[in-house]
């Protein structure tokens, strides 16, 4: 098969241009070859990817055939392989040794191909194939038998690298919220915390993510160094976490005493975290599903 081309041609429109339909074409066939570089280059696709399942059947006259589900698949060049409905395809005379393969349309027979699919079903003598041929779906032996397995049916390789995402609170602005960390009794005084619920719906996790947060600020000294070593984080979901600060006994004091005047409760921390620009970094990696990947 040597369909693949090797350039790519970029139409440039002007004002005012009467376009043809080999203008439009040109243009998708163009966006298609980069799509299948891409595929090539970085995701080694070849197989199949979903469904595309295969059995033997019988019509009406005893004659054998194959019948290949809806699915899709990708060839060696790249390119996608789609069967939106059932096919079938008749067992060759010289049934031994035969493999069915899911393959590109040749260009004569294209044009048709695409208005039903793309994609079409092909047996090939199985000492002839290689991969440039088509993705092989199933085989017969020499006996005849229609055989199935894994070895015949390569699978796509899943995108295998982990969904990472990143973001901020607001600088000064954060939403922090009163915490108490530790329940001590006979009146002793707990030691104060202050915790934010961080919101990373927007990521798209479909799992809980590993979780990684830390205090940051533009003004950020060593004060703002020991608060970030009495951080935690707590509550994970695939939508968010909360992120909690615990004040030692003597730093809380101190910052107390730096914001003097402030008569609400927890308003010494607020002032401290506005005046030193303190904010909430954090950044999330949700891990591959090792299960759910086709080897």
């Amino acid at each position: 098969m040597s369909d693949a081309k090797l350039d790519v041609e970029r139409v440039r429109y002007q004002s005012g241009q009467t376009l043809t339909s080999i203008d439009l074409r040109t243009q998708v066939e163009g966006a298609a070859q980069l799509r299948w570089w891409h595929n090539r280059a970085l995701h080694e696709p070849f197989g199949v990817a979903d469904g595309l399942e295969v059995s033997e059947i019988q019509d009406a006259d005893g004659r054998r055939l194959a019948l290949v589900a809806p699915g899709v698949a990708h060839d060696a060049f790249g390119r996608e392989l789609i069967l939106c409905a059932r096919q079938r395809a008749l067992f060759p005379a010289d049934v031994p040794r035969q493999t069915l393969l899911l393959r590109y349309p040749h260009a004569a027979e294209r044009a048709q191909a695409r208005r039903r699919h793309v994609g079409e079903l092909a047996w090939m003598p199985t000492r002839r194939w290689n991969v440039r041929h088509g993705v092989p779906l199933a085989h017969t032996n020499a006996a005849g038998q229609f055989i199935v397995d894994a070895w015949n049916r390569p699978q796509a390789r899943v995108l295998a690298r982990p969904r990472i995402a990143a973001g901020t609170t607001l600088p000064g602005a954060t939403s922090w919220k009163a915490w108490r960390p530790l329940e001590m009794g006979d009146g002793q005084d707990t030691p104060p915390g202050y915790q934010v619920a961080i919101d990373t719906s927007y990521a798209g996790f479909t799992q809980t993510p590993c979780y990684f947060a830390w205090m940051q600020g533009p003004n950020v000294d060593a004060r703002g160094r020991i608060l970030a070593a009495c951080a935690h984080i707590e509550s994970e979901t695939p939508l968010g976490f909360v992120f909690c600060v615990w004040l030692p006994t003597i730093l809380g004091a101190r910052l107390i005493r730096e914001s003097a005047g402030a008569q609400e409760v927890g308003s010494p921390f607020l002032a401290f975290a506005r005046r030193e620009g303190l904010y909430v970094r954090w950044l999330a990696v949700e891990p591959v599903d090792s299960t759910s990947r086709k080897d």
